[in-house]
């Protein structure tokens, strides 16, 4: 009865941890008024670690952080780096130690991270939950990779 338990359990783990992925979707997101319209994965990857600072034009472009504590950020790193928040926390630790660039700019909150991207054109930023606002455009959206029946079926294996 134990082991039955212990299977449901690790059944409902692997169902539960598949919805939650479906659903864990990051938008990167600029103001309608940017010169930015689309972006490619390695540009985004460049542009949130520092690598980019500017556009092809020149035009500088500000990075919006969310929290070291916030869910998003965690999802957002994975997915667009595959690095977990303390990987990504060493990474910018090294950076700022040797002086070689700061990471990007640390916003409070979803709202407050909606309000730096329409307070300035240059700003990127991203969010899982896209605010109704028509003055924000997304220009890429990271998405987990999909899970197939063997992936699942694994989810709640060692």
């Amino acid at each position: 009865m134990r082991r039955l338990f212990a299977l449901l359990v690790l059944a409902g783990a692997g169902l539960f941890s598949t919805a939650v992925r479906a659903a864990e979707e990051v938008s990167i997101m600029v103001a309608s008024g940017s010169t930015v319209q689309t972006l490619s994965r390695s540009q985004a990857i460049a542009y949130f670690t520092g690598r980019l600072r500017a556009l092809p034009n020149g035009e500088p472009l500000q990075p919006l952080d969310l929290p070291s504590s916030h869910p998003a950020r965690a999802t957002f790193y994975r997915l667009l780096t595959g690095m977990s928040p303390a990987q990504i926390n060493s990474y910018w630790a090294r950076l700022v130690f040797s002086g070689q660039i700061q990471p990007p700019q640390v916003v409070e909150s979803d709202a407050a991270m909606a309000r730096a991207l329409l307070d300035n054109p240059r700003a990127i930023g991203y969010l899982v939950k896209l605010p109704d606002d028509s003055r924000l455009r997304v220009v890429l959206t990271l998405k987990p990779p999909p899970v197939t029946p063997d992936k699942a079926a694994d989810a709640g294996h060692p």
